[in-house]
């Protein structure tokens, strides 16, 4: 990365790679443009394989990191959102992996509200270094009653908040 931030267009600037894991949005009121939660994640050696790439089941922690920080960006911080009503269990993942990621490369996390339903909501994460896209992970989510263990309805403002976040595409170079 250069010593200059890349903008991510209205919802904040991508920090240096010190930190493993670093959320950026700031403005999530900006109608011009879907929400995109932007974090940036450094490969660490526990988590890559004997071949030096990052393990396969990783992806799924780094999409998993992806929807706290959505919803952070989206106004509601985890706990908050659990509070609320929500609690979000992965029922499908689709998962496309174009390309390696190794040990110590800094890889680009954009994650985006694709698909919202009832109870249901669809989050996309498109992981890159530099400026190639690596994998791309589709997790639909829906939200669980935890006593009952059976789905129930999105809060209001939840599922409202969600549906004018949506985004059809995540261009992995904005």
């Amino acid at each position: 990365m250069s010593d200059t931030p890349p903008r991510i267009e209205n919802h904040g600037v991508l920090k240096g790679p010190e930190d493993s894991f670093v959320a950026v949005p700031t403005d999530v009121t900006t109608p011009a443009a879907p929400l995109r939660s932007v974090l940036t994640h450094r490969v660490r050696y526990h988590e890559a394989d004997a071949q030096g790439f990052l393990f396969n089941s990783r992806y799924l922690e780094l999409a998993d990191v992806g929807l706290t920080e959505f919803f952070r960006a989206l106004g509601h911080p985890y706990e908050q959102l659990v509070a609320s009503g929500v609690d979000p269990s992965v029922v499908d993942v689709k998962a496309t992996f174009r390309g390696p990621a190794r040990f110590d490369e800094v890889l680009v996390l954009r994650t985006a509200c694709t698909r919202v339903g009832r109870s249901s909501f669809e989050l996309t994460t498109v992981v890159s270094k530099a400026a190639e896209q690596i994998a791309e992970l589709t997790l639909t989510y829906v939200n669980v009653d935890a006593a009952s263990a059976s789905s129930r309805r999105l809060p209001d403002n939840i599922g409202e908040a969600l549906r004018a976040a949506t985004s059809s595409v995540i261009d992995p170079a904005s």
